[in-house]
């Protein structure tokens, strides 16, 4: 263990050997300097723990000394004990103003100065532990920060819907926090229905957004299967209850129009007044809460509100209490009350874009308490009808950069991310296999430049790895791209596949010739080939797309056993 480097800075020869024989025996190590213009330079060489400093002094004196050697220390404590036989309080003040810790009066007695020391090196040693726990909880924050913008944008990708990219509906929503405890999702049934929900959960951020998970997972497989809402909504309940903790819990709102029938159904369970505005203005129906919000019991009695006969241009606005409670700088709430007014208004076409202005006049720029959401449903039949056959469309995008390569496992990442997208359940384990190889290409030859001749001979897949992992710790730049589309084409489902890296490509053409016969790697694309359609890899090899299919009636079979 080092000494205690003390510096002592007295322009009187005969005072710094007092102090020397008084520090040596202690186990101190005694730097000395007899100005303070070689003070501070002492004070860079040696960077002392601890300063005991001659207030009067010719040149620069001990005040103006403290000061710059506060400045030069920045972010690091070193206590400054000034040496005074002075007993003019303002004097002391000052010093202590500068930067001093504490003073020592001479003549000098070896107990107080021993005590003295001690209590400068406890605050020196305190303000190392304080210091040292704030950069542990920057680096934690920081990881934390990454963690959930890679969250964010696994949770975005789930959550995103090619229903939505619709001309028929329109929303503005607005979280509290990076993650949305309000859920929007939208989809078709075989039969041509097209359903919208929107979901408040009890709270937001992070644990409003993952609770969302499963029932975005319920809703796009009843889409998928034509499965009733009556059922999706038992069944999404009976699994909330059985996974959120009893404080946690959903309320819900789902419209299904069936555009051929010109019928409405809406279930509301615990949301706010679902409004119908008729095409030439005025309220033409209500929808009320009718049930009780999902998660909370596990029967879930109530049934829904149908609206007949609708027009070309009925609109159907369902919204959040975020959005009714939002509060103006007098603490007022927006109301249900005063968007029905906004809505009833006489006039054809769409009240949208008033009632976000009206909205955001009332709030003037007071911060919210909850996230918002409003919605507008038009009823166009020409959009929603889908013809003969279902088109069923889900479009899912994923960005990797150094820092989510670096700090976790991309394939979980991926892994979690096929999870989250029931269009492909009953294909998972081969589209998995899939797009883990094209992201270990893109990472390994495309980011990592890695030669996988590395792995040829006896430890060739250890050395391969121990370099592989080297690079990716010493990676800064970089992203992979991975982008996934989902279409039902007659009886086949059909899923479009594109990874793209940022590097400079590779050779696939070298990779496959680099596996001859009997070697166990440089088989990956050639693996892939097998299971696709198609496969290729577009100039100058950091792009790959690729083309898989299979039956509708597997992923029907799949979901009706799941």
């Amino acid at each position: 263990m080092e000494a205690t480097r003390i510096l002592l800075v007295d322009d009187d020869q005969s005072s710094r050997m007092i102090l020397r024989r008084l520090l040596s025996p202690q186990g101190y190590e005694v730097v000395e300097a007899e100005s303070g213009e070689v003070a501070l330079d002492r004070f860079r060489e040696h960077l002392p723990d601890l300063v005991l400093l001659d207030v009067m002094m010719p040149g620069i004196d001990g005040i103006q000394t403290a000061r710059e050697m506060k400045a030069i220390a920045g972010g690091t404590f070193v206590p400054i004990l000034m040496l005074t036989a002075l007993s003019d309080e303002k004097m002391l003040a000052h010093a202590l103003e500068a930067g001093a810790d504490d003073y020592i009066a001479k003549p000098y007695n070896r107990t107080v100065l021993e005590a003295r020391l001690r209590a400068a090196l406890r605050g020196r040693a305190l303000f190392g532990e304080l210091h040292a726990q704030k950069l542990r909880l920057e680096d934690l924050r920081a990881q934390t920060e990454r963690e959930q913008e890679t969250a964010a944008r696994l949770l975005g990708s789930m959550f995103r819907s090619s229903s939505l990219e619709n001309s028929c509906v329109r929303f503005a929503s607005t979280p509290l926090e990076r993650f949305n405890g309000d859920l929007l999702l939208a989809g078709r049934t075989p039969g041509g229905a097209f359903r919208i929900m929107l979901g408040d959960f009890a709270g937001h951020g992070l644990t409003a957004a993952i609770g969302a998970l499963p029932i975005a997972e319920a809703f796009q497989s009843a889409c998928l299967r034509g499965q009733p809402v009556e059922t999706m909504l038992r069944e999404a309940n009976l699994k909330l209850r059985s996974i959120l903790p009893r404080d946690l819990f959903l309320a819900v709102c789902v419209v299904e129009v069936e555009p051929v029938k010109r019928t409405a159904a809406i279930w509301n369970a615990g949301m706010p007044t679902v409004f119908v505005r008729g095409a030439r203005g005025g309220i033409k129906a209500e929808a009320p809460s009718r049930m009780i919000p999902l998660g909370v019991l596990t029967q879930l009695p109530g049934s829904e509100v149908r609206v007949e006969s609708l027009e070309l241009g009925d609109r159907i606005y369902l919204y959040s209490d975020g959005f009714i409670e939002a509060n103006d700088p007098f603490q007022n709430d927006f109301t249900d009350g005063l968007l029905r007014q906004l809505l009833a208004r006489d006039g054809e076409g769409s009240r949208f874009d008033a009632v976000v202005a009206a909205h955001e006049a009332h709030v003037d720029g007071t911060p919210l308490s909850d996230d918002t959401t409003l919605v507008e449903l038009t009823y166009l039949p020409e959009l929603f009808e889908s013809g003969a056959e279902p088109e069923l469309v889900s479009r899912n995008h994923l960005e990797l950069g150094a820092e989510a390569l670096r700090g976790s496992d991309p394939m979980g990442i991926v892994d979690a991310w096929l999870t989250g997208i029931p269009s492909i359940a009953s294909q998972r384990t081969t589209i998995g296999t899939i797009t883990t190889e094209l992201l270990t290409n893109a990472v390994d030859h495309g980011l990592l430049g890695l030669d996988s001749c590395l792995k040829a001979g006896p430890g060739g897949f250890g050395a391969y790895y121990e370099e592989r992992e080297r690079r990716l710790q010493a990676l800064t730049r970089g992203v992979v791209r991975v982008e996934l589309g989902v279409e039902c084409v007659g009886s086949n489902y059909r899923l479009n596949l594109m990874v793209e890296d940022s590097g400079r490509g590779f050779d696939p053409r070298r990779l496959e010739a680099l596996a001859p016969e009997g070697q166990l790697f440089g088989r990956g694309l050639t693996l892939v080939r097998s299971l696709c359609r198609d496969l290729r890899v577009v100039s100058p090899g950091n792009r790959t797309e690729v083309v898989y299919e299979w039956s509708a009636a597997d992923a029907t079979l799949l979901a009706r056993t799941a």
